[in-house]
Formats: C-alpha cells, structure tokens, sequence
C-alpha cells in the first residue's frame, strides 16, 4: 500500500465518521417533533438542525466521495518519498473494519439507553401513568437499528466507498 492510498483510507473513515453525524442528530428532533412539546420548552431552532446536517453531510460527502481532491488540497501526500507501506490488509477490508467499528459503537452505546427507555415505557403503560419519554425510546431504537444496518451491510458498503476510490 501506497502513503497516497493510507492517506486516502484514513480521510475516507474520517469521512464516514462526519456522515455517521447527522444521521444520529436526525432522530432526537423528529421524534421530539412528533410526540412532545419540545420547541417551545428547549429553544429549538430547526435551521440550526439543518445547517449542522448540511454541514457534517457536505463534509462527509467531500471526504468520502472526493478523497482525492481533498488529499492535494491538503498536500499530505507532497514532500513524503513513495515508499510502499507493509500492510497485509487490502484498502476494502480496512474500510470494512472501520463500519464494523462504528456500527458496534452504535449499537454499544444505544442498546442500554433503549432497553432503560422501553423499560420505562412499558412500566408507565402498566401502571397508566403519563409518560413522555417516547422520543427517546424512538431515538436510540432509530440509533440502535442504524448501527445494525450498517454492522450487517458492512461488506456491500465497504466495496462501495472502494469502488468509488477507483472511478475518481
């Protein structure tokens, strides 16, 4: 492996970070949206929430999709002698490895929080008391389901982002 094609992974899994973003800043409003009076009570402003994910998306699209540009622009690539890197693993597996890694912290991090919140709404349905933590239970299953998607589909995606390496 080239230091061009190390560079190159490393901005596309930085990339793939900044989309893992948005789609975790979507659910939280929407289900807020839908079951509470959250924009009057928390100062919600959903052009900031537009802004934030049109921002991590363009960032993370260019990273991902444009990875070459970004690499002479930041000229990490200049100056260094092309020397070949020893790794045994091809750029698709390493890309591999980087979904599996954020899906499982997805899943790491949601799974508590959805099983404490479907408690929570299942003990308020019990015992009919008022319970507005719905929006949180949707979120983390929204977060949840996520990063099971992308732990199963990590191959199609990994091959995808490397496909896209070569038509650039």
């Amino acid at each position: 492996m080239q230091q061009k094609t190390f560079w190159l992974l490393v901005i596309k899994i930085f990339g793939l970070w900044l989309l893992s973003k948005p789609l975790t800043l979507i659910p939280l409003p929407l289900s807020a949206l839908l079951f509470d009076d959250f924009l009057s009570s928390s100062g919600f402003s959903v052009p900031s929430l537009i802004l934030e994910i049109a921002f991590f998306g363009i960032l993370g699209y260019l990273l991902i999709f444009k990875a070459e540009k970004v690499l002479e622009v930041l000229k990490l690539s200049s100056g260094i002698p092309e020397e070949q890197l020893n790794f045994s693993h091809s750029s698709q597996s390493i890309l591999r490895i980087a979904i599996l890694v954020f899906g499982s912290f997805l899943v790491i991090e949601s799974l508590p929080h959805f099983l404490m919140y479907a408690n929570k709404y299942i003990m308020a349905l019990v015992n009919e008391i008022p319970n507005n933590d719905l929006s949180a239970l949707l979120f983390y299953f929204v977060r949840l389901i996520f990063g099971v998607v992308l732990l199963m589909n990590s191959h199609p995606l990994s091959t995808f982002l490397d496909k896209s390496k070569n038509q650039q």
